[in-house]
């Protein structure tokens, strides 16, 4: 019998319903060995319990903690969208059951998606490291200030501008915040990061491509605002003036499960839209 660990965000009454629902019909097929209310929750029971598989009930904030938790560990994740957009998390409640009998009978496919190692060092020494799987962005604290940013590519400057700072995403978060801002969609299987300025005050300055072996760095140039910041997929650190973050493709990697009855393209028609005419 195969072992299955549940994340759920509580917060959501749909998500308490759902689980009423499906709990018992769940549990007659599956060994759960948790209903957990965080990714924090799971992270204590890694060690200790075989777990085969992790269903993530909520959004796609919610998959992207349970990604940072899991810290490249191996185990194949499936989310169940309770959020409002919903790309990483795949099936719908009325495709629970069909999607979870695929499972068992190991009829999906595991796509393994890059993540980001992301470090910020103050005065030459790395004072923080991070796992991220959408994306790092370095932004300006005060909204009225501009932030002016240094990037390097593999040792090389290549560009100075101010604008309201830049995001480094992996091609799974090309679709997030780096698409809002401008930035290129990118197929999840390609190798590669983006880099896409936000806001910037320069009308040439535009998002760029680089492979994902590239190492890019973000420092500041005077005039600093007073406050600045990085956010990881939602977990943010404060910057200084003198710091540098640092981004690179992680030895790990997340591991995805599909049903295979959406394509990218599919996805990419039905939650954003793309391509409709009128």
């Amino acid at each position: 019998m195969k072992t299955l660990a549940v994340v759920a965000d509580f917060r959501k009454q749909s998500v308490h319903h759902a689980i009423q629902e499906f709990r018992s019909w769940m549990e007659k097929r599956v060994t759960v060995v948790g209903w957990y209310q965080s990714p924090e929750y799971l992270k204590k029971d890694l060690a200790s319990h075989q777990i085969d598989y992790i269903l993530v009930f909520g959004g796609d904030g919610l998959l992207l903690s349970t990604a940072r938790i899991l810290e490249g560990d191996r185990i194949p994740v499936m989310g169940v969208n309770f959020g409002k957009l919903g790309f990483l998390t795949e099936l719908r409640t009325s495709e629970l059951k069909d999607g979870l009998e695929q499972i068992l009978s190991d009829n999906c496919r595991v796509a393994v998606r890059m993540m980001l190692k992301c470090e910020i060092l103050r005065e030459q020494k790395v004072i923080k490291t991070c796992l991220a799987l959408n994306d790092g962005v370095v932004r300006s604290g005060q909204s009225s200030r501009l932030l002016y940013c240094s990037i390097s590519i593999g040792g090389e400057e290549v560009s100075k501008y101010g604008g309201d700072g830049v995001i480094i995403s992996t091609p799974t978060g090309s679709t997030a915040y780096s698409l809002s801002a401008g930035g290129p969609v990118l197929s999840p299987n390609l190798q590669a990061l983006v880099i896409t300025p936000i806001c910037p005050h320069v009308l040439t300055m535009r998002p760029i491509v680089v492979p994902s072996n590239e190492c890019i760095e973000v420092a500041f140039s005077a005039p600093f605002p007073g406050e600045a910041n990085f956010n990881a997929d939602g977990e943010t650190f404060e910057l200084q003036e003198n710091d540098i973050v640092r981004i690179s493709q992680s030895e790990k990697s997340f591991y995805l499960l599909e049903t295979g009855q959406r394509s990218y393209f599919k996805i990419l028609r039905e939650k954003l839209g793309w391509g409709r005419q009128g």
